[in-house]
C-alpha cells in the first residue's frame, strides 16, 4: 500500500503502510524506489494535485468551484466504495496489476471483501472510465479471472450484475487497451 503525494511533473514523496519500509521518488511521471528491499520502477504512475494519495480524492470542490463529489475527472478511471458512485472515491490511469497497493480507509467490513484490508483490492462497487482508451477490470490480480470492459466515458453504477458476473467488491486489477 503506497500512497503518493506531489505535483506533476515535479518530484513527489511516498508514504508506506505499517509493516512496510522503503523509499520512493516520483519525477516526471516515473515512480522509482524500493519497498522492503525490492526495487521497482513504474512509468504509469499519476500524481494528482490536491489529493492526500494517488487514488483518494479529498476535495469536494474542483477547478473553478465546480462540485466534484461523485464525478470522475476527464482522463482518469474512477472507482467508488459503494454503488451509484457513492462513498470513498479513487482514480487512476493506465494498467494496474494489483489494486492492493492503493489505500482506502472505507474498504473494510460490509464495504469490501474480507481480504480488502483497507485497500482498493476487492472493494470497488461502481466504476467509471473517463479515459480516452478502453479499460478492462479483472477479478484477479495481474489481469485474470472474470472481467468487465468499459469503453471510454462508460460507467457501471453497480457491479453485482455485470457481463462478467458479480464483480462487486471483487476487482483486483485493470488493463488499458
Amino acid at each position: 500500500m503506497l500512497s503518493i503525494t506531489g505535483l506533476m511533473p515535479l518530484v513527489g514523496s511516498a508514504a508506506f503502510a505499517s509493516g512496510s519500509s522503503g523509499t520512493a521518488v516520483v519525477a516526471n511521471g516515473v515512480l522509482t524506489g524500493t519497498i522492503n528491499g525490492v526495487s521497482f520502477i513504474d512509468q504509469d504512475i499519476t500524481v494528482v494535485p490536491s489529493q492526500t494519495s494517488a487514488n483518494s480524492i479529498t476535495p469536494t470542490v474542483g477547478p473553478n468551484g465546480i462540485d466534484i463529489a461523485g464525478t470522475c475527472y476527464a482522463g482518469y478511471s474512477c472507482m467508488w466504495v459503494s454503488a451509484d458512485q457513492v462513498g470513498g472515491q479513487g482514480q487512476f490511469q493506465g494498467t494496474n496489476g494489483w489494486w492492493g497497493v492503493w489505500a482506502q480507509s472505507q474498504c473494510t467490513g460490509s464495504n469490501a471483501a474480507p481480504d480488502a484490508s483497507s485497500t482498493w483490492n476487492d472493494c470497488a462497487s461502481s466504476l467509471e472510465n473517463g479515459q480516452t482508451i478502453s479499460q478492462t477490470f479483472f477479478k484477479n490480480i495481474n489481469y485474470g479471472g472474470a472481467s468487465l470492459a468499459l469503453a471510454p466515458d462508460q460507467y457501471q453504477e453497480e457491479l453485482t450484475t455485470t457481463s462478467g458476473g458479480n464483480l462487486n467488491d471483487a476487482i483486483s486489477s485493470n488493463q488499458a487497451s
